[in-house]
């Protein structure tokens, strides 16, 4: 009870900013929650056109994991959510903007005996990259016991390189690691592509329309 009110108290908020904004030229504030690997490597160039299109539009941006990031515009502190996982709230509505792709990586020098006696490196629950490395230890029909835990991408693929275990990784954080030769590809019989997705609250799914011409 107390988070719902928590969440009209949000809503009104928001409706105020949004009238407020309309009797203007222009958005003026656009608060955006991504999950890591959006938020790191595709929304820059994102920001960058908002920027170029609406030059006054001030951009807040929150960087989490996927849940977070869908939590926050559940509860209205986040006007949209762009997210590497798929969304299980029934008051949000998504839209898959672009493909992606994930990687198994080890050291260059790996000399790990087998997948499953290898130590693994994987990102924190709520996190969409842990979800999809616990489907390939499914597929793979492996439960791996040597497991370290990271929250960000950049930490894993660095300790990757520093030869601490194997890691599946979004692809777009690895090209300059495998140009150098500081980790190498594992060829699995996985060709994983995911849906990245814009999220938005139903209830400003209109007023939020023009972000659509952009992302």
């Amino acid at each position: 009870m107390k988070q719902r009110a928590q969440d009209i108290l949000a809503l009104e908020k928001s409706t105020q900013m949004y009238f407020k904004q309309r009797q203007q030229t222009e958005p003026t504030v656009l608060n955006i929650g991504a999950s890591q690997t959006v938020g790191n490597y595709w929304l820059p160039r994102y920001i960058r056109d908002i920027k170029q299109r609406y030059p006054c539009c001030q951009i807040n941006v929150f960087i989490g994991n996927t849940d977070e990031a869908l939590d926050r515009v559940q509860t209205f502190r986040d006007d949209i959510a762009l997210v590497e996982g798929p969304n299980h709230h029934s008051a949000l509505k998504s839209r898959c903007f672009k493909k992606d792709s994930l990687v198994l990586i080890a050291p260059s020098d790996n000399e790990f005996e087998s997948l499953q006696t290898a130590p693994w490196l994987i990102r924190e629950r709520g996190s969409a990259t842990r979800k999809y490395t616990e489907q390939l230890w499914a597929e793979l029909v492996i439960e791996p016991k040597d497991v370290t835990q990271f929250n960000t991408n950049e930490s894993i693929i660095h300790s990757v390189a520093s030869g601490v275990g194997i890691a599946y990784v979004p692809r777009i954080t690895t090209p300059l690691l495998l140009e150098a030769a500081l980790v190498k590809e594992i060829p699995i019989n996985n060709n994983c592509y995911r849906s990245l997705f814009i999220v938005k609250h139903k209830e400003r799914h209109s007023e939020l329309a023009w972000i659509d011409r952009i992302v």
